[in-house]
């Protein structure tokens, strides 16, 4: 039900679906905390789209547990904020995470035994994250394109990447990155801030 005038509150109809795998509810004038939608979404949900709504808080961090089988998470273009939970390195199916344009900080969790093995298209950018991008993300069997331009990500340019060998697009544009960019990556030269 994209672009459909369904808000501000999560429809009460909606929330007492249990058995839908898939659930477009995009720019659709929802507001208030995410964490009441979560609650009501079905475990057996394998697409959610969120994005261009009002939607505020913080992405609970029973995630990982609540929504197993999530292929794909599309929260981008909200007013979200807090930390990215650990927990979400729990969903074993995940290859397609959205959560752009949002007001998240901190740093990336450092996912442990990383499950992520179809995990292909991350888009983290225009938020307020920081530190450096940890190795785990080079255990990302098909990466394909890893967007987290618009942050204050630091260090080296991520030497993780280099074992992305289906990688196709990379933007790192407007963080804190040092150093110079190593041959590898098919372009030579030095990261200014």
């Amino acid at each position: 039900m994209p672009s459909c005038k369904l808000g501000p509150g999560f429809p009460l109809w909606l929330q007492k679906q249990r058995n839908f795998s898939y659930i477009d509810v995009s720019n659709t004038g929802l507001s208030g905390n995410i964490s009441n939608c979560f609650q009501n979404l079905s475990c057996r949900a394998s697409h959610i789209n969120l994005s261009k709504n009002l939607l505020s808080g913080h992405i609970p961090s029973s995630i990982g547990y609540t929504i197993p089988n999530l292929w794909i998470l599309d929260l981008s273009d909200n007013r979200l904020t807090g930390k990215i939970p650990s927990t979400i390195c729990k969903v074993q199916e995940l290859i397609f995470l959205c959560l752009s344009n949002n007001h998240f900080l901190g740093e990336l969790p450092q996912c442990r035994d990383v499950n992520f093995h179809y995990f292909w298209k991350p888009d983290l950018s225009s938020n307020k994250l920081f530190g450096q991008i940890p190795s785990w993300i080079s255990s990302l069997y098909i990466l394909t394109s890893l967007h987290l331009s618009i942050n204050n990500f630091s260090g080296e340019f991520p030497s993780a990447l280099k074992n992305s060998y289906r990688l196709e697009t990379l933007d790192l544009g407007e963080n804190k990155f040092s150093g110079t960019i190593p041959p590898w990556i098919g372009i030579e030269g030095t990261i200014h801030s």
